[in-house]
């Protein structure tokens, strides 16, 4: 398994991304980690430091382009990017009573990895290969809801739909330039992003 040194992780502060940041966590290691709950972000930082990495926690709203280009491009060299940060309506989407909720389904899950990814590539693309031979790696969390249109989370599927289509129709020209962009879809995650019920989809 390949051991990254500099690792960039949005969503960190829950969830899939919290698990990610500690499983990257060892000496030696550089964690820049962003969330939207400071508290809980602060919390995943300090077991990453435990472990001996350092950790860099930024409270950050993906949807912000401006921020999220800053900070990653300020970042410094990196050898991994997640683009993990999503957020779902928990079993029911109603988009008559919440259609705000949905557009903010839409543009975390789907601006959110633009915001997260265009940048990352660009910071790569600069980069020399590493041993490996390649500048870098990003991987988009999508899911398995993207293939699967469940009802009652229509926004949700179709963003990772997106997010996911996005990733593998872009993967061979960032292949091209040295950079492994890659799409990721698990299964149903229990976490405090979405109720563990048996009959969700959500990741």
């Amino acid at each position: 398994m390949t051991r990254f040194e500099k690792v960039l992780i949005t969503g960190a502060s829950s969830g899939i991304g919290a698990a990610l940041a500690q499983a990257c966590a060892r000496p030696g290691a550089v964690l820049h980690l962003s969330g939207r709950d400071e508290g809980r972000l602060a919390s995943v930082a300090e077991a990453c430091r435990a472990r001996g990495a350092t950790a860099l926690a930024r409270t950050i709203d993906v949807r912000d382009a401006g921020v999220m280009a800053a900070w990653i491009e300020g970042a410094g060299r990196l050898d991994a990017v997640i683009a993990n940060a999503g957020i779902s309506s928990g079993a029911d989407e109603d988009w008559l009573a919440a259609p705000d909720r949905i557009r903010a389904i839409v543009e975390t899950n789907i601006t959110g990895v633009l915001n997260t990814a265009l940048p990352a590539l660009r910071v790569m693309t600069a980069q020399t290969p590493g041993a490996d031979g390649w500048r870098g790696r990003i991987g988009v969390v999508a899911s398995i809801a993207a293939f699967v249109p469940a009802p009652g989370a229509a926004a949700y599927c179709a963003s990772k739909a997106a997010a996911d289509t996005w990733t593998v129709a872009t993967a061979r020209s960032a292949r091209a330039r040295g950079i492994a962009l890659s799409s990721v879809c698990p299964g149903f995650v229990g976490s405090a992003m979405t109720p563990a019920i048996s009959s969700g989809c959500r990741a």
